[in-house]
C-alpha cells in the first residue's frame, strides 16, 4: 500500500517501475518531445542538441545496404525521415526550437509542444537496439481508408478495422447500404 505522501511519486510508474504517460509532471521535469527537422538534417540536429544544448536526443536509425559504383556498403538512415526525439525540460524548448535544422517541435498546435509518451520512445529504443532488420511502416488507424497492395485481393479499397486481434478490410456497396469484411494481413494494405 502506498501512503498518501508517496502516492504522487509513484503515480507515473507502471507495474514494472517504468514511467507511464509522458513521464513529466512539471516544467522542470525532462520530457520526450518529437522534433521535425529540415530534409536530411536529422543527424546534424542530433549532434547539435547533444553538443551545444547538452540535452539527450534520440535519432532512431536503421541499416540499409546500398550499392555504390564499385561495392556494396551498409549505411545508417533515419528510421523516421525528418524526425527525431529530444528529452528536455519544458523551459529549454524555446532554445531547442531555434537549433539549426529544426523546423518545429510537434504538438497539438504550433504554440503548444506536446510531450511524447515515455513508453513509445522506449519501445522504439528497444526495437532499434535489438539489431533485427527494421523497415518503416505506414501509420494506419482503425477507420482509415486503405488499398490492398498485394495478394488475391490486390487493388481493392475499403476501411481498415480490427476485431479480436485480426485486421479486416470492409468493402461496401453504398447504394444498397451493405458491406462485407474480409480478413487480411496488416502489411498487405497501405493508406489511401
Amino acid at each position: 500500500m502506498i501512503s498518501a505522501m508517496n502516492r504522487d511519486s509513484h503515480a507515473g510508474l507502471t507495474q514494472h517501475g517504468i514511467p507511464g504517460g509522458t513521464g513529466c509532471h512539471s516544467h522542470s521535469d525532462p520530457c520526450w518531445y518529437a522534433l521535425q527537422t529540415r530534409s536530411r538534417h536529422e543527424k546534424l540536429v542530433d549532434k547539435l542538441l547533444r553538443q551545444e544544448k547538452e540535452v539527450e536526443s534520440f535519432l532512431p536509425q536503421r541499416t540499409v545496404r546500398r550499392r555504390w559504383a564499385d561495392r556494396w556498403k551498409d549505411v545508417q538512415l533515419p528510421l523516421f525521415p525528418g524526425y527525431l526525439f529530444v528529452r528536455a525540460p519544458r523551459d529549454l524548448l524555446h532554445s531547442i526550437r531555434h537549433t539549426r535544422g529544426v523546423v518545429r517541435i510537434l504538438g497539438r498546435n504550433h504554440l503548444e509542444p506536446t510531450a511524447v509518451h515515455y513508453e513509445e520512445v522506449e519501445n522504439i529504443r528497444r526495437v532499434v537496439a535489438c539489431d533485427l532488420p527494421l523497415n518503416p511502416y505506414p501509420y494506419l488507424r482503425v477507420g482509415d481508408r486503405v488499398h490492398i497492395r498485394r495478394g488475391a485481393l490486390r487493388g481493392i479499397e475499403g476501411i481498415l478495422i480490427r476485431r479480436e486481434k485480426k485486421h479486416f478490410v470492409v468493402v461496401s456497396v453504398h447504394l444498397i447500404g451493405r458491406s462485407v469484411a474480409v480478413e487480411i494481413e496488416a502489411d498487405n494494405v497501405e493508406k489511401r
